[in-house]
């Protein structure tokens, strides 16, 4: 006695579902069932079976290991049957136990022919995936019952006719498989063909189906070459197809025009129609490479002009500034405003009238606020902390009319040039200097324009 385990790490299969004990006479009628205990769950070793029998399929069981499988099979079903019948668990567990004794020999069946066979099995895989059970399933049969065979005598622990054999079987799956590859490659074309020869390609369009016929005949050598190479031969698939499509169509043009040449004539309409598509491409292309031309003249020209106008708008402060001393107005840049801050013009507490020793200074103000034009232009009125929120909100917002009504009326360096000015009045919520000594109330008694151009230039990067 003997027990068998699964090697999982070799054959790739989950460790049988129970050791059980097996004779090594290795005789399909001499394998000893060991029985499952009474209270075993039926349905869950019945389970256990399937999901057994399905790992051994995945790794072809069914050829692997023949008899085994067949017999594993056989014996679940019979349990199932039982189980659906409310058969005695005594009666249902003797046929698992029966399908579990095979399923053992079935797993180390396959993993003996794994170490005997690796090639074939490896070579029938591919068949299969080469889909040889759509096209080539005569001679994936023939091939398979070769493989049954010599893995019957693995069965019996005979491996010579396995050794024996096992190159000869290798090239009959690759035979299986290059042939199901070309009929899989040539497959979508041929059967375009056929129904061409059914509407009477022959007749109405001869030269087209032998230039498809030549295109499959020499397909056949391109899929042995590129047979490892999936995307080569979709694509030699696709272009084979679309040529099928082309002689159906030329086909059924041809018939319809009821005419000796009709062949000629639609080939010479499809060369016509094949000769404007390409000038209509032609002409696209140079479309689309004048139009990227175009929108990177574009790109260019607007960096240019946003550099120009930075420049400019940088160049419109610098002048003001020298316009100015510090003692009477403070240029600010934020982003792309400039904020004027007259210092030099000072109010009286709780006073919103202008100075007239201060008219010279403001008539310099509207100068520079017609370079920044078209723009608009927000005047700003504060106080300082002195009185209640109302009374500095009224005297701020005058303070901010009277500059904006002495600016309106200053004539401008040009009339044509566009300037919107408002007046706001923001009381003494926002103080430049301390509100606690007589300076600094003095500083927040003031006004601030600010000037926002209508075409702003980009901030500097």
């Amino acid at each position: 006695m003997q027990q068998v385990w699964k090697t999982q790490a070799r054959s790739g299969i989950l460790p049988v579902l129970s050791v059980v004990p097996v004779l090594f006479a290795m005789s399909c009628q001499t394998v000893p069932i060991e029985e499952l205990p009474p209270h075993a769950d039926p349905s869950a070793e019945i389970s256990k079976v399937e999901d057994g029998l399905s790992r051994a399929a995945e790794h072809q069981g069914d050829v692997l290991a023949p008899s085994y499988f067949k017999s594993t099979k056989e014996y679940l079903h019979t349990a199932k049957v039982e189980r659906d019948k409310n058969a005695a668990n005594k009666k249902i567990l003797h046929e698992v136990a029966k399908a579990k004794a095979y399923l053992t020999r079935t797993e180390a069946t396959i993993k003996m022919a794994e170490d005997v066979i690796p090639g074939v099995i490896e070579a029938r895989q591919a068949a299969l995936d080469a889909h040889a059970l759509d096209y080539d399933r005569k001679g994936l049969e023939k091939a398979d019952d070769r493989l049954k065979k010599i893995t019957e005598d693995l069965e019996e622990n005979d491996k010579s006719p396995a050794i024996k054999k096992r190159a000869a079987l290798q090239q009959d799956y690759a035979a299986v498989e290059l042939k199901a590859m070309q009929l899989g490659t040539t497959g979508p074309a041929e059967h375009l063909r056929d129904q061409a020869l059914r509407e009477g390609a022959k007749t109405h369009a001869p030269r087209t189906l032998t230039q498809l016929e030549q295109k499959i005949k020499e397909a056949s050598s391109h899929v042995a070459i590129n047979l490892r190479s999936k995307l080569t031969l979709r694509k030699l698939s696709e272009s084979l197809a679309a040529d099928g499509k082309r002689l159906l169509k030329i086909t059924r043009d041809s018939k319809a025009l009821n005419a000796a040449d009709g062949e000629a004539i639609v080939l010479e309409r499809e060369s016509s129609a094949e000769k404007l598509a390409a000038e209509s491409a032609q002409v696209k292309a140079k479309d689309k490479e004048l139009a990227k031309t175009t929108e990177e003249l574009e790109a260019t020209e607007q960096r240019e002009a946003e550099l120009a106008a930075t420049k400019s708008f940088q160049d419109k402060i610098k002048e003001a500034q020298r316009e100015f001393s510090s003692a009477e107005v403070q240029l600010v840049q934020q982003g792309r405003t400039v904020t004027m801050r007259l210092i030099d013009l000072r109010f009286l507490p709780g006073q919103s009238s202008l100075n007239s020793n201060r008219f010279g200074l403001l008539n310099r103000v509207r100068t520079v606020i017609d370079t920044f034009a078209p723009a608009e232009v927000v005047i700003q009125g504060h106080t300082d902390a002195t009185g209640d929120s109302a009374s500095n909100q009224a005297v701020s917002l005058a303070r901010a009319e009277a500059v904006r009504d002495f600016l309106e009326s200053a004539k401008a360096k040009d009339p044509a040039k566009h300037l919107t000015m408002r007046a706001e009045g923001l009381g003494d919520q926002y103080p430049v200097a301390s509100n606690k000594t007589v300076s600094g109330r003095a500083q927040n008694r003031r006004v601030d324009i600010v000037i926002v151009p209508q075409v702003p230039p980009p901030l500097a990067h």
